[in-house]
């Protein structure tokens, strides 16, 4: 699966589908959500943004990655 990211604001990077069965009716929601952190897991704030991206050359960063799936339970239908 390729991901195209889209960023939601300065830090955050968001991913959202509609997850589908075979016959192509949405079934639930996928979201991803990539954000920079501490090596603690603490998520940077906006006040911690770096404008060169040059200042992060040689330097460890660390990401946290939040997956939320959200299940759409369908009543069966019995036609007669």
């Amino acid at each position: 699966m390729n991901l195209f990211l889209e960023e939601e604001n300065n830090l955050t990077l968001i991913y959202e589908n509609n997850l589908c069965n075979l016959k192509g009716l949405e079934q639930g929601r996928l979201s991803i959500n990539l954000c920079p952190c501490l090596p603690s897991g603490k998520v940077l704030n906006e006040e911690q943004f770096v404008d060169q991206p040059d200042e992060l050359l040689d330097k460890p960063y660390s990401f946290k990655v939040i997956i939320f799936i959200s299940i759409i339970r369908q009543k069966k239908i019995i036609l007669r």
